[in-house]
């Protein structure tokens, strides 16, 4: 849910696998920085509904890395900052080293990618989470988890 502000609301969230060395306590940057940028040994998948100085106009999602230079072509996805909640699906599949994801059904992204060697610093094991920032403009962004299905290292939950 990314809100009822379109022209008027800032600036989006997303989804991101990390190994940051602040671990559960990692945290992103604010504002244009969607809450995601700067988390260490990550992968992320951003929701951008705001256009900063040197963006894109239209509200899209990418594939990024959040302390490297990575990113995907964006995918425009129309004006969802229109107070309707999306489904949105993501997968990792280790055995084809694919992390995909889907809104309301459709596919819209896929990385093909050893992300464990390329983003997680080497580590099998990861936390995953999703975050949301905005900056002198806000708007409600709202997260409902439906489904968790994932191995979990017992060990080291906080």
């Amino acid at each position: 849910f990314f809100g009822t502000k379109d022209s008027d609301g800032a600036d989006g969230g997303g989804f991101v696998l990390h190994n940051d060395p602040a671990g559960a306590a990692a945290i992103g940057g604010f504002g244009i920085d969607r809450g995601l940028a700067g988390l260490q040994n990550a992968i992320a998948i951003e929701f951008d509904t705001y256009q900063n100085t040197g963006e894109l106009a239209n509200d899209h999602t990418a594939f990024f890395d959040p302390d490297g230079s990575f990113s995907s072509t964006p995918f425009y996805l129309g004006n969802i900052e229109d107070g309707a909640w999306r489904s949105v699906t993501f997968s990792w599949d280790p055995q084809s080293l694919t992390l995909s994801y889907s809104i309301n059904g459709t596919p819209i992204g896929t990385l093909e990618s050893d992300i464990v060697e390329a983003y997680l610093g080497g580590s099998q094991f990861a936390y995953f989470g999703v975050a949301a920032a905005t900056g002198s403009k806000n708007n409600l962004q709202k997260v409902r988890f439906t489904e968790v299905d994932a191995a979990l290292d017992r060990k080291s939950v906080v």
